[in-house]
């Protein structure tokens, strides 16, 4: 059987200092070799990290994308309430307007077109009131969903590009290091 070192200590090459201890710590590296160990793990762990942090701005990116959606639904919801409400308000003055009409023959006069016009204008006035209330709130869930949308994909565009910087750093300082110990 070959004789395969069972432990560091029984590496060849390898000095056990005497102090006395039976415990030593392994110190068959040198420097370089340390230096370039350190390299790698920094190299590797710049690596997770930024990938981490690429994956986190990715998440981040797709609830922003979801928080829009929502808005927009939002959005779209309140213009056809506005819309809806509209309707309504047209549909009471019409039939205001009616019993105005209604109530001016059955008193046995005739009708007030005056009366009517001021009826029919203030009718129209809250319908468009209620339409264009709906459509500035719509306008601005839509904007806020933009604007969140917008930061998300910024945010990830950033962690995309500080990722790639961190990395090609780390690798850079890998080489220097690399290529320093070959002198």
């Amino acid at each position: 059987m070959a004789n395969i070192p069972l432990t560091p200590y029984d590496a060849p090459g390898f000095e056990r200092r005497n102090t006395g201890s039976k415990r030593q710590p392994f110190t068959g590296f040198s420097a370089e070799q340390l230096n370039i160990g350190s390299s790698g793990m920094n190299l590797l762990s710049t690596y997770y990290q930024t990938q981490t942090n690429k994956e986190m701005a990715g998440f981040e990116k797709f609830t922003s994308e979801q928080q829009a959606r929502l808005l927009l639904r939002n959005a779209n919801a309140r213009y056809a309430a506005g819309t809806r409400q509209a309707g309504e308000i047209a549909h009471k003055g019409r039939r205001a307007e009616s019993d105005a009409v209604a109530a001016m023959i059955s008193q046995g006069g005739t009708t007030d077109p005056e009366l009517l016009a001021k009826l029919n204008l203030h009718t129209t006035h809250a319908a468009l009131a209620a339409v264009f209330q709906g459509t500035v709130e719509s306008g601005s869930m839509r904007l806020q969903a933009q604007a969140i949308k917008g930061a998300g994909a910024m945010n990830y565009a950033n962690a995309r590009v500080s990722s790639a910087n961190a990395r090609l750093s780390s690798m850079i300082n890998f080489s220097k290091t690399l290529m320093g110990s070959f002198k």
